[in-house]
């Protein structure tokens, strides 16, 4: 019997649906002249695409940030205003978050912890945004997103699987929500608590949670609410085995919903009813009861399936339509099964879901079984077949497997019958023929002599004696056909058991292998960190600094450097030739290097330890020169900041170094500027030499820069800049990367690195195509604090 998919409701906390029609609202928010109500309706506007066009909903949302944190630059923070600006910077990462969730988990791909790192960034960014401590203007409004923000990731952890960690968060979000803002926020985190319970069979905890929701719902007036508990509670007692008790609920909702004018939402509750009478109808002993189950269940999924006015899409009609296949064919009606299985087939071929292409493939199969239509049966049972190899492990692999050997047995066993079948009706004819036979015989001996008589009767037995032989030599030839045919079915499960065998230890060799390298890289991984130095030792004589670093592997071919002395503070970003293992070695030598040139040999000017680490290198790796030779080594930015005069030295191989300042305050001279309406990106280029052997082996050029109070450093490699994603799969380039840090320098550096971490996940992972990461990539951002300054 094909398992019967039953519907559940989630809860995510968006905001409200909007009647208003996009072009009017597009045309308000131009008539509008206060930053406050274009806020509010760019945040409309996303509601209401939220469904139909999430791409264009995520649009909207980041209007909203991009106004809102325009707007928060006109005001104070101690204006009433800027909490509201603030407010409306979470909303909209958080509602960009959870529109991406709801693509993840609405996708027909399986759901991994990867696939869902876009939206928990986004939520991650919003929380920062809320918890701001001007949020504190309006607690209970921050209190409120804070509430919805933990729900949300509530219900991101169910669906990994992570149940202890999605109960956490959503009990956080009933507690902030019982102390500061009220029953509604509390009561669909109830609804997803409810949930949770509902996946780990805590049956009795699942219906109490779900209880609770309706209550408030119906304290509210919220009858939408209603019908989705009474929905849920339908699924409990049906996982319950209670189905009376489950039709009951179901019904309710469905009543609820047609008496609101929502019938376009009844889809879920009336295939769940449905679904209930199919298997009540498959499981009954009675042929009329069997009937009026089944029967039930088909007029209910006809209701959906032929309303026109509930939106379904390709994947619900294969799921209602395999489902009246089912229950057609429990009624033994082939033409009808054979109709919505065909009709199931088309919707999920179209929908390209594996998981409803399985269903009607394996629905159809048993449908053409049923009618002796062995060749149309082999055909979906083999799609059925190669489906699963998508869809199921490996057991379950093996398990069709065997199921499909298991038919061809049968079928084999099938032709045997059919022969020993035709042997008894030949023998019957044989035999019919021989008794007609004897009666004429008989009546021809009983008119002549004796004589006649037993001549007549040895013909006979000499004929029968004939036909017999005939038979056993025909029977023989039979028998040996049919041994033959079992030696070959058993020489090839002996064979396919042997060949199972070999793949199983060859799987666990691999394994031991991958795990001996895996444990060497995670050592490898452990000393390279403890190498890395501490960003606190950077923060105690800076105003603030940040450090993006991502390797592409486990181990990375980037490396940050810093130490301090009494007078300076002497930094660098290094990229080293390769990445992975080639490229840590690289690293650990540089930054091994580093340490003795500048903390043993006391040689502080970025120029000088640029070329005295060019030496090493050199010496180090056996560099000659020579034409063919592998040119290892590193490009890298290196500053030395001297807090006593507040200037900053700075040479580069073959990197820059950025600088941005504000505009009202004295320029850099340089190579390049890019700039906003508060502050201008200055570039200052490296010497065009790597540290390594090179065709010019010339002494690094060295810049020397007056600093001022909060300005700020940037140093990197080039894996941000290289990285490809984006709607066109091209690199991000140095252009867009300026721009991301010039318009981000009101936040804070750590405040930054959220922002640049995000931007370079969403850069990558595109709604169709997730893109791998091509480079190590490692930014190092410092804050200048002049002498004096607090």
């Amino acid at each position: 019997m094909s398992k019967l998919k039953y519907l559940v409701f989630w809860l995510f906390l968006f905001g409200q649906a909007h009647a208003d029609e996009p072009a009017d609202l597009l045309k308000r928010i131009h008539q509008e002249t206060t930053d406050s109500a274009k806020l509010e309706l760019y945040i409309t506007l996303g509601d209401t695409y939220e469904y139909s066009i999430p791409d264009s909903a995520i649009y909207y949302y980041f209007e909203c940030f991009k106004l809102a944190e325009k707007a928060i630059k006109k005001v104070q923070p101690s204006d009433s205003l800027y909490s509201y600006y603030r407010f409306y910077q979470s909303i909209s990462y958080q509602y960009v978050g959870i529109v991406k969730q709801a693509l993840c988990l609405g996708s027909s791909v399986n759901i991994d912890s990867t696939s869902l790192n876009i939206p928990a960034a986004y939520l991650d960014t919003a929380l920062m945004y809320v918890r701001y401590p001007d949020s504190c203007n309006n607690l209970r409004y921050a209190k409120t997103q804070e509430a919805k923000i933990y729900n949300n990731y509530g219900v991101l952890y169910e669906q990994l699987g992570v149940f202890d960690k999605s109960l956490d968060y959503l009990q956080k979000s009933i507690s902030i929500g019982e102390k500061y803002t009220g029953k509604e926020t509390v009561a669909l985190a109830y609804m997803n608590v409810g949930n949770v319970h509902l996946s780990l069979e805590n049956y009795g905890k699942a219906f109490d949670y779900f209880s609770q929701y309706l209550d408030v719902c119906k304290e509210f007036g919220n009858w939408y609410g209603q019908a989705i508990a009474l929905t849920n509670l339908g699924i409990v007692q049906k996982k319950q085995e209670r189905f009376d008790d489950a039709a009951k609920y179901y019904n309710s909702a469905i009543t609820i919903l047609e008496n609101s004018g929502a019938e376009s939402q009844t889809y879920i509750p009336l295939v769940n009813l449905a679904n209930i009478y199919i298997d009540q109808g498959t499981v009954a002993s009675d042929v009329s009861e069997k009937k009026q189950y089944l029967s039930k269940g088909i007029e209910s999924l006809l209701k959906v399936y032929n309303n026109e006015n509930i939106q379904k899409t390709d994947g619900q009609n294969s799921l209602i339509a395999g489902n009246l296949a089912v229950a057609y064919l429990e009624m033994s009606n082939l033409a009808k099964a054979e109709e919505y299985g065909l009709e199931s087939y088309q919707y999920a071929k179209e929908y390209n879901s594996l998981d409803e292409l399985h269903q009607s493939n394996e629905v159809l199969y048993r449908i053409y079984k049923a009618k002796k239509d062995e060749k149309k049966a082999l055909f979906y049972l083999e799609n059925t077949h190669r489906l699963n190899d998508s869809l199921l492990n490996v057991e379950k692999s093996r398990q069709l497997t065997e199921m499909e050997s298991k038919y061809q047995a049968e079928k084999k066993q099938l032709e045997i019958d059919k022969l020993e079948q035709k042997q008894i009706a030949d023998q019957k004819i044989i035999e019919a023929e021989q008794e007609r036979n004897r009666k004429q015989k008989v009546i021809i001996l009983a008119s002549v002599i004796g004589l006649i008589m037993v001549i007549a009767i040895l013909i006979i037995i000499f004929r029968m004696f004939r036909q017999k032989k005939k038979a056993n030599i025909l029977l023989g030839k039979k028998n040996a056909e049919i041994s033959a045919q079992k030696e070959e079915i058993e020489s090839q499960r002996d064979e396919i058991e042997a060949q199972r065998d070999t793949v199983v230890q060859q799987k666990e060799h691999i394994e031991e292998i991958h795990k001996e390298v895996s444990q060497s890289i995670d050592y490898a991984k452990r000393l390279q960190e403890a190498t890395l130095p501490d960003i606190d030792v950077l923060n105690s004589r800076m105003n603030d600094s940040l450090v993006l670093f991502m390797p592409k592997d486990k181990v990375s071919g980037d490396f940050y450097w810093w130490t301090e002395t009494d007078k300076y503070t002497i930094a660098c970003a290094a990229d080293c030739t390769g990445h992975g293992v080639p490229g840590a070695f690289m690293s650990m030598l540089g930054t091994s290097m580093l340490n003795e040139i500048v903390n043993k040999d006391e040689i502080y000017s970025p120029a000088q330890i640029l070329f005295q680490l060019r030496k090493k290198v050199v010496r180090s790796l056996k560099q000659k020169g020579v034409s063919g030779e592998q040119k290892d080594g590193m490009d890298m930015s290196m500053v030395c900041i001297d807090h006593n005069n507040n200037e900053a030295k700075f040479s580069g191989a073959n990197n820059p170094l950025y600088i941005i300042r504000e505009l009202s305050l004295p320029a850099i001279e340089c190579d390049k500027t890019i700039d906003n309406e508060k502050y201008c990106l200055y570039e200052i280029k490296g010497s065009s030499m790597p540290v390594a052997i090179y065709e010019k082996m010339d002494e690094y050029t060295e810049h020397t820069i007056k600093m001022l109070d909060g300005d700020c450093l940037y140093m990197f490699s080039d894996g941000f800049a290289d990285q490809f994603g984006g709607p066109k799969g091209k690199k991000f380039m140095y252009k867009p990367f300026k721009k991301l840090l010039l318009n981000n320098q009101e936040l804070s550096l750590k405040e930054q690195a959220s922002i640049l971490k995000a931007e370079i996940l969403s850069w990558m992972q595109q709604p169709d195509q997730l893109y791998e990461q091509v480079d190590d990539i490692t930014v190092v951002g410092i804050k200048h604090k002049s002498i004096g300054k607090s």
